[in-house]
């Protein structure tokens, strides 16, 4: 099996290794190489057919994306800067359109531009702020991952800031706050990722300061709960934050990272009504942040180790095993969206 992708890394403390990586995967090994350096910090990444996005914030804090295009082979070719009113720290498509979402929990905004070689912001939607818990996590709004639904009129924004999923529906490339859709999590849980199953019947969303998941089933008038699990080992004792989640194509497993603990986790989805269940926790690098799936295999950014790594599922046994890892990538924290 052999697939490319891209990385961000934040760099080591003086800036070296900061910017965008290639990653190759072929069969059981991996290898990833610095393919565009930059000085500015880099946040979030999205491509199109031809085209990659990467957003930046400037030593002036001026916000940016940076516009790439993109052959049949992936190879990157640098067009130009932009600067922008937001720094976009997540992406999503929006399927069957020319524009893309973005949120910003630096701004605590969400956001439709159109993918085109000049930036142009449709839609922002400001998320207003509720007083949570005490941790810093929620002293403000925190939009930290935005979505289309694959009708491509449907989002949502997860603001771990507030304890709230919102959702808009998306109509003349605009967003449309749905003040009847929504998901109210337990104070001081943290809402961080969701992901939607491939049926579109059940939502997994990932809390970070709770470190755990909730199952959602999905209906025309609302979101039942279903189940609340833990991502953390029964005996684990330290300070942890949930980080990373994702869900395998075919809607069997889904992972989650644990930073603190520092583990991938692999829950499986009952075919039948969504429930999740354990089945491996495998050690990683410090900190693990951000994971990338295709099929079976999946790599872990280590952002304390500077390393990635690439791990496998057996399907049989529903096991966890580690193939091969890359050091000299340094503090990666986001794959392509």
């Amino acid at each position: 099996m052999s697939f490319k992708t891209f990385l961000v890394g934040y760099g080591d403390s003086q800036g070296n290794g900061r910017g965008l990586y290639s990653v190759e995967v072929n069969n059981d090994s991996i290898q990833a190489k610095l393919a565009y350096p930059c000085e500015m910090k880099p946040g979030a990444i999205i491509a199109t057919e031809n085209r990659l996005y990467m957003s930046y914030l400037g030593d002036n804090k001026e916000p940016g994306i940076l516009l790439f295009s993109l052959d049949e082979e992936l190879n990157l070719t640098f067009l130009n800067k932009q600067t922008i009113p937001f720094f976009l720290t997540s992406f999503g498509r929006i399927h069957h359109s020319n524009h893309l979402l973005g949120s910003s929990f630096y701004d605590g905004v969400d956001v439709i531009f159109e993918a085109a070689d000049n930036i142009h912001i449709k839609s922002v939607d400001k998320h207003p702020y509720r007083p949570r818990s005490a941790d810093i996590r929620q002293a403000e709004t925190h939009p930290h991952h935005i979505c289309a639904l694959s009708d491509g009129l449907h989002a949502y924004s997860v603001d771990m800031g507030t304890d709230f999923v919102s959702f808009y529906s998306i109509r003349n490339n605009g967003l449309h706050l749905l003040k009847d859709a929504f998901i109210d999590c337990p104070l001081g849980s943290g809402p961080r990722i969701m992901r939607i199953s491939p049926d579109n019947r059940l939502a997994y969303l990932l809390h970070e300061i709770s470190n755990s998941v909730a199952v959602y089933a999905l209906h025309d008038v609302g979101f039942d709960e279903i189940q609340r699990i833990s991502t953390l080992d029964d005996n684990t004792v330290i300070t942890n934050s949930a980080a990373g989640c994702a869900m395998t194509a075919d809607g069997e497993y889904l992972l989650v990272t644990n930073r603190g603990e520092n583990t991938l986790v692999l829950f499986r989805a009952n075919p039948e009504n969504g429930l999740l269940t354990l089945c491996d926790r495998i050690q990683t690098g410090l900190i693990p942040r951000d994971l990338y799936i295709r099929d079976h295999q999946i790599i872990v950014a280590a952002q304390a180790s500077d390393c990635l790594q690439l791990f496998e599922i057996d399907t049989r046994q529903h096991r966890l095993k580690l193939l091969s890892e890359v050091t000299g990538v340094y503090a990666p924290v986001g794959f392509l969206n």
